[in-house]
């Protein structure tokens, strides 16, 4: 696999996108990730445990890692991407924020590759939570708090939203318990999941102007993209044991829609 370019050229954003739209993000975002309950296990090492899927150039977690309001919390950031190229990007963008004097407010764990529709990418995943800090630990730390991902529903095919959620759901990783390949990548007791892009709320909704401009430029970049709607997400989400608990709207008729177990707080 070549590391000089990211293999899905197609689904990279516009220079400078993430950056825009970064400080929003941070600001809705933040305050819900310290609010998480620490997990505090004997050595009192392992705290909240945040996976960032499709994490890109490393912007967001970037920002979101030095944010003031995490810096009395013991938080870590996992970030992913489908390619080797884009993580060595995350780490760049990471490093740099270091360089520049930025303290961080939470740890950035080395990017791991994961390509969100390949099972074994997944199980790589939660293996590497069962060794963070060089020691292994039982499922009930080695699961994640938060699962956070950016612009990347309409950017993919609509079989990486199904993929997602089955990788997350509750009721199969509880049936694969027994085996030590497997590990719950949530938590189902606090634990969310939250997409940050273009949404309709309706399948057959129509689409603001600048929305409909945005959606035939990606669909003319692959026919399987485009904004998906509330809706459909959500479908798929209850298949998989979620439930829509939130919307925050954001500038640029963009959302964050978060989903929790069923078992995990009102839905909405």
């Amino acid at each position: 696999m070549t590391t000089d370019a990211p293999r899905f050229p197609e689904r990279q954003s516009l220079p400078g996108s993430a950056e825009r739209n970064t400080p929003a993000i941070v600001d809705a975002l933040v305050p819900r990730l310290a609010a998480l309950p620490p997990l505090l296990p004997a050595d009192g090492r392992v705290s909240v445990r945040v996976l960032e899927l499709a994490s890109g150039t490393g912007a967001h977690v970037a920002a979101i890692a030095r944010a003031e309001a995490l810096k009395s919390r013991n938080l870590s950031f996992q970030p992913t991407e489908a390619d080797a190229f884009l993580c060595g990007k995350i780490k760049e963008a990471v490093t740099l924020q270091q360089q520049a004097g930025r303290s961080q407010g939470a740890t950035v764990l080395e990017p791991r590759i994961l390509d969100l529709t390949k099972d074994n990418d997944w199980a790589g995943v939660g293996r590497a939570q069962l060794e963070v800090d060089g020691d292994e630990r039982d499922q009930r730390t080695a699961a994640f708090d938060a699962v956070l991902a950016f612009n990347l529903l309409h950017i993919t095919p609509f079989e990486v939203t199904h993929s997602i959620f089955a990788h997350l759901d509750p009721a199969s990783y509880r049936v694969q318990q027994a085996s030590e390949e497997a590990v719950p990548l949530l938590d189902q007791t606090h634990g969310f999941i939250a997409f940050y892009g273009a949404f309709k709320e309706h399948e057959d909704d129509e689409l603001s102007e600048g929305n409909a401009r945005f959606d035939a430029d990606i669909r003319s970049r692959n026919p399987a993209f485009g904004i998906r709607s509330v809706d459909a997400v959500s479908k798929v989400a209850r298949e998989h044991g979620y439930a829509l608990a939130e919307r925050i709207a954001m500038p640029a008729n963009n959302w964050i829609i978060v989903f929790r177990p069923r078992n995990n707080g009102p839905s909405s």
